[in-house]
């Protein structure tokens, strides 16, 4: 056991016994020190949410990635439900990067950032390396959590101090999307905030360490399911949780939280009754407990549990990994993002001046069934950038000559845009097109006009015309352009 996994045990032991401790969290303002510590999550408000490109359903998913990717993941599934016969999927530690803990050898709490590492640092660099390829657990081929974390903060006119606060993860992925980040062997962390408030932030770097796009989960009543069908189309799931009472203590086996607080609490513990989990308390968070962002990485439903990657260091609990039960994951589950790649003939860096070009990759239906009767029809499009682009509107002109709109508003360079009717009928097959506005990092103001032809996905289903009501990409409804 080296010296950082000694300091960080001893800090674990410390904030559960003695709760004194300020070490400024991943997220977690309070004030008050005893609510202070290694835990905490930044979480959206529901406005900001509601304005952010919803995830495909898992079976649309999978059906786009055997188009894009010549997979086959849609054998996995039955209309969007996973398939029995797969009862586990765990992605191998050789396709991860290596478990390390947040913050410096002299103060692994602090600075905390736990939603830049799962976000950024586990989800950004995994899905950076489906098209780089390199050595993921070399720390040249990973994503700085350092410099991402440092240039959030600087954009939010904050500085690395203690109590500063936290991130969120919607943050760390638009920066991924929109620019290159420096691996953590360029920019690691120092054991003060002096360097990290020093650092140039502003500084461009060339390197393959970005993502596509990002989307946001909608938690549903199948939330369990489908982030298991999302594991088992091989990405990692990003997550923002409730701390279960004495989380941090977890050692080996699958971890259940405590329903109520003990009787005699070596931390302070309070009952969140709705959800029937215990917490420790934390004023600052919707939730009223301490929160914290880690990876899914795996699921086995022999042992009815998640596979989680965490940002304490390889002594915490499975060498930096733990297995949480479904139970206690469906309670104090908040909030999920996926990732996606860069187009697989990307370059490596990004494109800084010169025209701009798109290209439409796949155009697709898919049907949603609800007891074996069609419920919402999608209609997807797998876009690609050559550059970047804060991505404001898209418009789709359907084959009957209908115009709909609807608002993306966050940066995207490849990934999936879509409108789903909701009432059981098809989109007719035909001519679409495509008109997307964004603008560049540079501030150049791009329109991109793109053709596709859309097949039927079911022979014996009718088509029509688009109903009063349909929604886009954000989950809000599109708008009809006269």
């Amino acid at each position: 056991m080296n010296f950082f996994s000694i300091n960080l045990s001893i800090k674990l032991l410390l904030i559960t016994v003695i709760t004194i401790l300020n070490l400024g969290g991943c997220g977690n303002d309070s004030s008050n020190e005893e609510e202070a510590g290694l835990f905490g999550a930044v979480t959206p408000s529901d406005e900001e949410i509601a304005s952010y490109p919803k995830t495909l359903p898992p079976g649309a998913l999978a059906r786009a990635l055997d188009l894009s990717e010549g997979t086959d993941f849609s054998r996995n599934f039955v209309d969007n439900t996973l398939i029995s016969s797969v009862s586990s999927f765990i992605i191998p530690k050789s396709s991860l990067p290596i478990v390390r803990a947040q913050g410096t050898e002299d103060d692994p709490g602090f600075p905390g950032s736990c939603e830049v590492w799962s976000a950024g640092y586990a989800m950004g660099s995994f899905t950076a390396n489906k098209v780089n390829k390199k050595n993921i657990q070399d720390a040249s081929n990973n994503v700085s959590t350092a410099f991402v974390f440092m240039r959030i903060f600087n954009s939010d006119d904050k500085k690395c101090a203690p109590g500063a606060g936290g991130t969120s993860a919607n943050q760390t992925l638009e920066y991924l999307v929109h620019n290159d980040a420096p691996s953590l062997n360029t920019v690691r962390y120092e054991p003060n905030c002096d360097y990290l408030n020093s650092l140039d932030t502003d500084r461009k770097f060339e390197t393959d360490l970005r993502i596509g796009s990002w989307t946001n989960y909608k938690p549903s009543e199948t939330t369990l399911e489908d982030i298991k069908g999302y594991i088992a189309q091989n990405q990692i799931v990003q997550i923002s949780i409730i701390v279960p009472y004495l989380f941090g203590q977890y050692n080996s086996g699958v971890f259940t939280g405590d329903d109520k607080c003990p009787q005699d609490p070596i931390t302070t513990c309070i009952n969140k009754d709705e959800i029937n989990i215990a917490c420790r308390p934390d004023k600052s968070t919707k939730s009223g407990c301490i929160q914290h962002g880690v990876a899914i990485v795996g699921f086995d439903d022999v042992r009815q549990a998640l596979k989680i990657m965490n940002s304490f260091g390889a002594d915490w609990g499975e060498q930096g990994f733990m297995w949480l039960s479904y139970e206690t994951f469906e309670k104090i589950f908040l909030n999920a993002y996926l990732a996606h790649p860069v187009a697989g003939n990307s370059t490596n860096s990004i494109k800084t001046s010169g025209k701009s070009e798109a290209d439409i990759i796949n155009s697709f239906q898919w049907i949603e069934n609800e007891n074996g009767i069609p419920k919402d029809i999608y209609l997807i499009f797998e876009t690609s950038f050559d550059t970047p682009l804060l991505l404001s509107e898209i418009t789709i002109t359907t084959a009957e000559g209908e115009k709909i709109t609807h608002t993306y508003g966050h940066s995207f360079s490849n990934g999936y845009h879509y409108i789903i009717r909701h009432d059981g009928l098809q989109f007719e097959p035909g001519d679409y097109i495509l008109e997307m506005n964004g603008e560049t990092a540079l501030g150049e103001k791009v329109e991109f006009i793109l053709e596709t032809t859309v097949e039927k996905a079911d022979g014996n289903l009718p088509s029509a015309q688009l109903p009063d009501t349909v929604t886009g990409t954000n989950g809000q409804v599109a708008v009809f352009v006269e």
